[in-house]
């Protein structure tokens, strides 16, 4: 009698921190449940944010490679544009990173290939380039840039890369979130993760201008008095 109440006792006691156990457990999943979420809907930002700056970015090119210059207004805009896409590409790798760390879910982790990440971002070179190419206009009186040689190439190739993510961007929202709209499209794109696979395509898409030759020398000029 006295072993059987033993015994009693420690099968309460490994019950409870079975209990315990599963209780903890389920409240450290919805807290990263929650975590993961407002993870998601920072990167969608983000993601949102590249389009935006990129369709902007595409337009000035556009009509510059085409008339073959631009105004020195119009470089200060992809100048400021090109430092949004750097910055938000950064934060969604370090999104990515964290999820990657920290979410080990066997049926619903997304993975990016990172052996594929540009060492190089192109973005922040493109906005290396045109710093360089504002520093050269400030030591001019001219108030447009003209546009041949290497220069026009140059802009023909950012223009390139910015058709290409903006007819991504058309045909992923095509594909996974059409007829969607406003808090519904958002939620939709959170909840399938399609930021990592947003991500993955534009690093995909920027790996292949990793080669190209984005630099511009500042010219210094003698101040005649």
């Amino acid at each position: 009698m006295h072993k059987l109440k033993k015994h009693n006792k420690y099968l309460t006691l490994l019950v409870l921190i079975v209990f315990v156990s599963f209780v903890f457990n389920i409240i450290m999943y919805l807290n990263n449940s929650r975590y993961e979420h407002r993870v998601g809907m920072n990167s969608y930002k983000n993601i949102v944010s590249i389009k935006v700056s990129n369709d902007k970015i595409y337009n000035i090119l556009n009509k510059a490679t085409e008339i073959k210059k631009i105004s020195n207004e119009e470089v200060l805009l992809l100048y400021k544009n090109y430092g949004a896409l750097s910055e938000c590409l950064i934060e969604l790798w370090d999104d990515y990173n964290y999820y990657n760390s920290n979410y080990s879910g066997v049926f619903s982790k997304k993975k990016i290939d990172t052996s594929s990440i540009l060492q190089n971002e192109v973005y922040s070179r493109i906005e290396n380039y045109l710093e360089n190419s504002l520093s050269n206009i400030m030591n001019t009186e001219e108030n447009e840039l003209k546009l041949s040689g290497k220069e026009l190439q140059d802009f023909q190739v950012m223009k390139s890369l910015s058709e290409k993510t903006k007819m991504f961007y058309h045909e992923f929202n095509d594909k996974n979130l059409s007829g969607l709209d406003g808090k519904e499209k958002e939620e939709k794109a959170v909840k399938d993760k399609c930021w990592i696979d947003m991500l993955n395509k534009i690093n995909q898409i920027n790996e292949n201008y990793t080669d190209y030759d984005f630099t511009k020398e500042v010219v210094k000029t003698k101040i005649i008095n």
